[in-house]
């Protein structure tokens, strides 16, 4: 799974973003319950602008998260796909859910004072 969710990030990084969706779509389907690669494929499918296939991979890289930092830069991307689909009752939602990390609800919520002010 290692070798899938490294190659799949290679992809993502050269721009070879259909490819690396394919690899992260068929590593979700092996290991189902892995955060990473749910967290990998929300970013592939945001840079790809497909942002409903982002939030559902983000909130799958949510549920199956064991760690408090991942949750809260999860949480983060969300609200970004959120803020770019213009769905704000869910960006603040999001927002709401990040008090407890100034990091990143700082940013999220300047970032959403700056899209809305367009």
């Amino acid at each position: 799974m290692e070798a899938l969710l490294k190659l799949a990030s290679l992809y993502r990084k050269i721009g070879r973003l259909a490819d690396a969706r394919q690899l992260l779509v068929r590593a979700s389907n092996l290991q189902k319950e892995n955060a990473d690669v749910w967290y990998e494929l929300g970013v592939v499918y945001s840079d790809l602008a497909d942002y409903q296939n982002g939030i559902l991979a983000f909130q799958n890289a949510l549920h199956f998260s064991r760690n408090e930092e991942q949750k809260f830069l999860i949480i983060y991307y969300t609200g970004l796909l959120y803020l770019s689909d213009r769905d704000y009752e869910n960006f603040n939602d999001c927002l709401r859910r990040l008090r407890n990390s100034p990091k990143y609800y700082v940013e999220l919520e300047n970032l959403g004072r700056l899209w809305r002010s367009d």
